[in-house]
């Protein structure tokens, strides 16, 4: 569960957030669906760990429940338009 260096971690923050816009223009347009969940996916887990590290640390996790949130919507539209 241990996540290496912050500056790792930032970029990889950085990473989720500009493959989400691509992923919505894709998932808008059908596109790589179960590839884009798989990502969704992993891009939560991570999400979740850096939280529960922060919140031991007692840091501010607003940023990145908002980011996890919105993944999580997003994996919802992917899950819609894979069972339609």
């Amino acid at each position: 569960m241990d996540i290496p260096v912050t500056s790792i971690r930032s970029s990889a923050l950085d990473q989720i957030i500009s493959d989400y816009a691509d992923m919505w223009a894709e998932v808008i347009l059908d596109k790589n669906l179960e590839d884009h969940l798989k990502k969704i996916r992993a891009d939560i887990n991570f999400l979740n760990k850096l939280i529960c590290m922060r919140e031991k640390k007692g840091k501010d996790n607003t940023q990145f429940i908002r980011i996890a949130d919105q993944l999580y919507a997003l994996r919802q539209v992917v899950l819609k338009k894979m069972h339609t």
